[in-house]
């Protein structure tokens, strides 16, 4: 691991800690909108000194995290549906990403368990999610969750075909799904848990691109 390489994880490690006490504490988040841009440079230092052919899918999937990021930052159902689409979108890549890699490389049977499971956790989820919803989100957040399961499926398979590192990625998926549900039940009670969605997501994005890198 190259010194640069070094030297802006733990300032896109140190950003997140500030960035998620910022939200425990009721503070104005900084550094969320530089998060992003934190990590993509993280990207391309490390492409650059290993030598290794540039991912695209995942600096798109990124720069639709930084996206999102900055529409969150404002309130009202315009800026949150703007923020829904761009992580929206960043989950699309990374999902294309993920079975790019995986295609071939996992046996039928365990791939075919693995995606009725996740159908059963979207179902469950769903039904959770739309009593409690406003009648005009009811179809983009079931989409939505569809969405990022779906995203976390495929880090599934990534981690099985790519036994080494690919765990990571399924890690941090896991932790969207974890972050994005504690930041809408925020968002029907309106009083979100700050704290825990920050903590979540950045760990969910290094996680996800530390699979990829590794």
């Amino acid at each position: 691991m190259s010194i640069p390489f070094f030297c802006i994880l733990i300032a896109y490690a140190a950003a997140s800690v500030y960035d998620m006490i910022s939200a425990g504490t009721g503070r104005k988040r900084v550094m969320k909108p530089l998060l992003m841009p934190v990590l993509f440079l993280l990207c391309c230092v490390y492409w650059q000194d290993t030598n290794k052919e540039f991912v695209f899918p995942l600096l798109g999937g990124v720069f639709c995290g930084w996206l999102g990021d900055v529409f969150l930052l404002r309130t009202g159902d315009t800026w949150f549906a703007g923020g829904l689409l761009s992580f929206l979108l960043g989950h699309i890549f990374y999902a294309f990403m993920f079975l790019s890699r995986a295609a071939g490389l996992v046996p039928v049977v365990p791939e075919a368990t693995a995606a009725a499971v996740y159908v059963g956790i979207l179902i469950i989820t769903a039904m959770r999610l739309v009593p409690v919803s406003p009648g005009k989100l009811k179809v983009p957040v079931v989409c939505y969750m569809g969405a990022i399961l779906f995203m976390s499926y495929t880090a599934l398979l990534f981690a099985a075909a790519h036994t080494d590192f690919g765990w990571l990625s399924f890690v941090g998926s896991a932790a969207f799904v974890i972050s994005d549900l504690t930041l809408y039940a925020g968002v029907l009670k309106k009083k979100s848990d700050g704290a825990i969605v920050m903590g979540t997501y950045t760990a969910a994005q290094l996680l996800i691109a530390l699979g990829i890198l590794l």
